[in-house]
């Protein structure tokens, strides 16, 4: 069973909508960015058949805060720039993934761990 665990050190970024300009749709830089570098990272195995994600983002913790991080990015947009990021190079696309799960913590040090392995 294939299975590969990698941490981005950063914080946690969610997808930006599309914007319009200049007569076309483009998507912001940031979210580009974020895309390639979320890529650049991944040097586990490319999966062929369907597979399972597992994303933690992890929030640095204020000082007071609730028992989990209720603020943006939301959870299905954090989810969407990672499996965007990783289409052809952890398989060829992210109508693989069978299996999502989306976690947002609390933690001293801001973060994203992602786990993709073999669908069951």
């Amino acid at each position: 069973m294939n299975q590969y665990t990698y941490v981005i050190k950063h914080d946690p970024f969610g997808k930006q909508r599309p914007r319009f300009g200049h007569g076309r749709v483009y998507t912001p830089k940031e979210t580009v960015r974020y895309e390639r570098f979320a890529r650049l990272l991944y040097t586990g195995p490319k999966f062929e058949d369907g597979v399972s994600v597992t994303i933690t983002a992890y929030f640095k913790e204020p000082r007071r805060c609730g028992l989990f991080p209720t603020k943006k990015p939301d959870a299905d947009n954090i989810a969407k720039v990672i499996l965007d990021a990783l289409n052809g190079v952890a398989w060829d696309d992210d109508k693989q993934v069978v299996n999502l799960t989306v976690n947002k913590r609390w933690d001293k040090i801001a973060r994203v761990v992602v786990s993709v392995e073999d669908a069951e």
